[in-house]
């Protein structure tokens, strides 16, 4: 069956999602929703889009489309998608899920009663390198501990994304949530136990943080260190570099190889993926159509995606938790 798609929102990241959903097969840009009229005229005339709306109610209302895709700022993701859900649409929302747990928690559940198909834009568990790493990874052993950078040098977002009315966090709700799902994802989707934060605004005169060093501990007893950021001075590693420490070896993303110690003979094995950096793009397109197109799988076979709302909810009750202990100095719990 073709999948006729709108998408809300006209900014980079939609347009990112446009690229993907144009290519899949059987499946079409049937709409775009956009408030400000100047932008939603020049993303229609790119992607060729028939039908411009400047709400969500106003798109519901002339049932063009099965599948909406939520590209807008956070402040809009939950009522967006609750009001798609309501209309027995099929959703993929952008990251972060929601401003906070409670509307994460307030999207699920209205997903589940509608039984549709609700996918959240993790888009790093469809990367080459993350996907050669996870499959890797038993060969470490139990592991222990994890690094993960989420952090932009001499750069950061402008506009919503330094408001916190409209973004809810600042750097640790851009770039850290990336890091905290990829790190779950490596590890198997453990669940959180607990988590200590400091995080700040040290650099711009923001509202929101551009400065954070989470610490989480799983479920499993795996700790895992999370830095996020913008306009920091310096970073050891390019974007998105995670490490993970087992008791078998070491393994890492960009460069993303193994190292397995040859037990008695003082060696290391290093087991290479092959590819290579820098990368033409370190953020590809072919990550994101890899996306679209697990999502349109699971629409069409009826399947619960990972990452849905329950892996979004357990990424937002983390930074949540993040955002308290930073103000109260003190490790927070989770309760799941």
């Amino acid at each position: 069956m073709t999948l006729e798609v709108a998408i809300t929102g006209a900014g980079y990241i939609a347009a990112i999602h446009a690229k993907a959903v144009k290519a899949q097969e059987d499946s079409e840009l049937v709409a775009v929703v956009e408030k400000f009229s100047d932008k939603s005229v020049a993303f229609a005339q790119k992607f060729r889009i028939k039908n411009q709306y400047t709400s969500i109610d106003d798109l519901i209302k002339d049932a063009i489309a099965d599948v909406v895709i939520i590209g807008t700022p956070n402040f809009l993701h939950t009522p967006q998608a609750i009001a798609a859900k309501n209309a027995g649409l099929n959703v993929m929302v952008e990251k972060p899920m929601a401003m906070n747990a409670n509307d994460a928690e307030h999207m699920l559940t209205t997903s589940m009663k509608k039984r549709k198909t609700l996918m959240i834009a993790h888009c790093w568990r469809f990367d080459r390198d993350v996907l050669w790493l996870r499959s890797k990874a038993p060969k470490l052993g139990q592991i222990t501990r994890t690094k993960r950078y989420g952090v932009y040098t001499h750069w950061g977002p402008v506009g919503w994304f330094t408001q916190k009315q409209y973004a809810g966090g600042g750097a640790l709700a851009d770039m850290g949530i990336h890091a905290l799902d990829t790190t779950r994802f490596l590890l198997g989707d453990p669940l959180p136990a607990s988590v200590f934060a400091h995080i700040g605004t040290y650099y711009t005169d923001f509202d929101v943080d551009d400065t954070g060093a989470i610490i989480v501990t799983w479920g499993n007893c795996t700790i895992s260190y999370i830095e996020s950021g913008w306009w920091q001075p310096h970073s050891d590693v390019p974007e998105a570099s995670t490490q993970l420490y087992g008791s078998s070896g070491f393994g890492q993303l960009f460069p993303t190889r193994l190292e397995i110690p040859v037990m008695h003979k003082q060696k290391v094995k290093v087991i290479k993926s092959g590819f290579k950096l820098p990368r033409k793009e370190h953020c590809p397109q072919s990550m994101y159509n890899s996306q679209m197109a697990y999502f349109f799988q699971c629409i069409r076979e009826g399947k619960t995606p990972i990452p849905g709302g329950q892996e979004g909810l357990v990424n937002m009750k983390v930074v949540d938790a993040a955002y308290e202990s930073a103000k109260t100095g003190s490790v927070v719990e989770i309760k799941q």
